[in-house]
């Protein structure tokens, strides 16, 4: 599945590959993805596109930006 935006607006969404291989299913934009580990990368990548921006101050203390998360300083993230 490929989504591709520029300024604000969707330029390409297509669904290649399949969905189901045994079964010679394709894939469909409407399928849901389990994307596990995967969100890391595309945080730290809309992190960048921001610092890049200068909307997202580095180096930075990142409770300035998300206050919540100062509860957890120097000790464990647990819920």
């Amino acid at each position: 599945m490929v989504a591709i935006a520029r300024d604000g607006k969707l330029i390409h969404y297509k669904a290649y590959g399949q969905l189901d291989p045994t079964r010679g299913r394709s894939m469909r934009l409407d399928a849901i993805l389990a994307l596990a580990s995967m969100t890391r990368p595309m945080i730290a990548v809309a992190g960048l596109i921001l610092m890049e921006q200068g909307r997202l101050p580095l180096p930075g203390q990142a409770y300035r930006l998300l206050p919540r998360i100062r509860k957890y300083e120097g000790g464990s993230a647990t819920a």
